[in-house]
């Protein structure tokens, strides 16, 4: 038919004009600790002893100084675009979850005669500082994930309860959160987030 032609010949316009590149990466060897304060909440719903009436409620939890075990960074958790030829939020919109996983050496590529036919290899124009610096901002973004993760996934700490004014307290801790829950939180915040990268080095 007249439109699989025209989608065949479209097809085989890109391809022509598709050109395999090799976008220069490092990866770095490194130990994640994460830090940061933490609130859980769990809605309740209780009978109102004067109106009778049901009625809701958040009941918050806090923690402070929350640490979590080291994480050492998988290689696909510690690259960094080190070019400047294209665009660095195209480089990375570009090479999704699954294409991460395809990462080669240069080198073995060459050496094993893999290298794809035609195909442009950017050179490494970004200094390891700026690329520390930038796995440093990219760290946050997984701290962050692994804390929702504690506190969603249940914490073994007691959380001391948040007044909010609908009952009295005896004191400022009157009320703890026992450590084992029998579902997740409702609802959580995360406060004074540090994540802090030791032991780094590039992965050879």
């Amino acid at each position: 038919s007249p439109e699989r032609l025209r989608a065949a010949a479209m097809e085989g316009a890109i391809q022509a004009r598709l050109q395999p590149v090799l976008v220069p990466y490092l990866s770095f060897e490194a130990d994640l600790h994460v830090t940061f304060d933490g609130e859980i909440a769990f809605d309740r719903n209780y009978l109102d002893p004067n109106t009778r009436r049901n009625l809701s409620r958040t009941d918050w939890y806090q923690r402070s100084d929350i640490e979590l075990g080291v994480h050492r960074l998988h290689a696909v958790e510690s690259l960094v675009y080190a070019g400047s030829a294209i665009q660095r939020s195209l480089v990375e919109n570009a090479l999704v979850p699954n294409m991460r996983r395809k990462l080669h050496r240069l080198d073995d590529l060459v050496s094993g005669g893999r290298l794809p036919a035609g195909a442009q290899v950017q050179p490494f124009t970004c200094h390891v500082a700026y690329c520390l610096q930038r796995l440093l901002a990219q760290m946050e973004g997984l701290g962050e994930a692994q804390a929702r993760a504690y506190l969603f996934n249940g914490p073994q700490e007691r959380f001391w309860e948040v007044q909010r004014g609908w009952r009295p307290k005896a004191g400022p801790r009157a009320y703890t959160c026992p450590a084992a829950r029998e579902r997740p939180p409702d609802k959580l915040r995360i406060h004074n987030l540090k994540v802090l990268l030791a032991n780094t080095r590039l992965r050879a």
